[in-house]
């Protein structure tokens, strides 16, 4: 083999091997590419979802205000209920519940009196 004939292999292999590396690093450039696409159609699905819900949301609020106008139900009756059902559901009473708040309210008072 003639020194000229081993310069243009180096030269071709240098040169296949800094190719390889473009193509590698362009690789993993279109890889980040694809993921951030990929990210900002999950993102705006996401946000399709979400306002869908809302609007859906909306409808089913304003029925439920409808039939609660339309059977006159008070607040205070619905009250009423709502916390019988949270005290079958829970075994906790509503009433005792706030009975502890107003307690630890005054206790934190008096902590804060004594560190006067």
């Amino acid at each position: 083999m003639t020194q000229l004939n081993v310069v243009d292999t180096a030269k071709k292999l240098w040169s296949s091997k800094d190719e390889i590396a473009k193509n590698i690093w362009l690789a993993g450039l279109g890889a980040y590419g694809k993921s951030i696409d990929e990210a900002n159609k999950v993102s705006d699905k996401s946000s399709t979802l979400f306002e869908e819900l809302v609007a859906k949301g909306t409808k089913i609020e304003e029925t439920a205000k409808e039939k609660l106008s339309d059977k006159k139900i008070s607040t205070d009756v619905l009250e009423t209920r709502v916390n019988q059902v949270f005290t079958k559901i829970s075994g906790v009473d509503s009433t005792k519940v706030d009975e502890l708040n107003a307690k630890v309210d005054e206790l934190t008072k008096a902590i804060a009196e004594l560190k006067k």
